[in-house]
């Protein structure tokens, strides 16, 4: 039976507040982008670049997010860069190798660019297999979103414990939502889950289990033909 990485349409479950960090033990904060300290992405140990790539200007930053044909989502992203996201639970940081999954690592670089991740929760956790992230709290994004798939990429990396690649139902229909491997889920890749990038620091911070995983997660009905209830959950306020 092939597992069950399929989008999910929480609009419902992901209108609260964003900041409360005792309903939403992984709620993201804040994101940070940076360029990697060197051409092959360098080791985890290594301390970060601080030079910041500057995120898209503060003006425009809703009006570039209602607008998925903006020119702004054109810009490719670097071969390697890093990704460090601030959550109430604490940080992590994600490498970005671009040639594992050219297309996909271009649309996560712009979503995190002009601000599409920030203040969402972690949706999804599933212990001992994902943790899944990617609906926007803004109802008008999310609607612009959810259906704004794109090309497929092949899959060139593993999904190995911390690799992170995107959720999706069918062909190209991968869009924003995200989802970190818990274990090694290799047998995913047959499944065309091309990995993007990788956590390389701060894995214990998305790692939830017992009571904490419990209270992250609930089962609910489904909300849109594409999703099985047995399997489906999501946080509630």
């Amino acid at each position: 039976m092939t597992d069950p990485i399929l989008r999910q349409n929480d609009t419902e479950s992901c209108r609260f507040s964003w900041f409360d960090g005792i309903k939403a033990p992984l709620a993201l904060a804040a994101v940070l982008i940076i360029a990697a300290c060197n051409g092959d992405g360098g080791d985890a140990s290594d301390p970060p670049n601080t030079d910041q790539i500057p995120p898209a200007s503060a003006p425009d930053h809703r009006t570039v997010l209602l607008d998925p044909t903006h020119p702004a989502w054109s810009e490719p992203a670097p071969d390697t860069f890093e990704a460090h996201l601030e959550t109430t639970r604490g940080p992590f940081v994600i490498e970005v190798i671009r040639e594992w999954a050219p297309v996909g690592a271009d649309r996560f670089y712009n979503l995190i660019r002009h601000g599409y991740y920030d203040d969402v929760r972690f949706h999804r956790v599933v212990p001992d297999f994902i943790t899944q992230w990617g609906v926007s709290g803004d109802p008008e994004v999310d609607a612009v979103w959810y259906e704004r798939g794109m090309p497929d990429d092949t899959v060139v990396a593993s999904n190995v414990r911390g690799t992170i690649a995107y959720a999706f139902t069918e062909p190209r229909t991968r869009a924003t939502q995200i989802y970190i491997n818990m274990v090694d889920n290799s047998r995913l890749d047959a499944g065309g889950f091309a990995p993007f990038g990788r956590i390389t620091r701060g894995m214990g911070t998305v790692t939830v289990k017992g009571p904490a995983a419990a209270s992250a997660t609930a089962t609910r009905a489904a909300s849109s033909p594409k999703e099985t209830p047995t399997w489906t959950r999501t946080s509630r306020s």
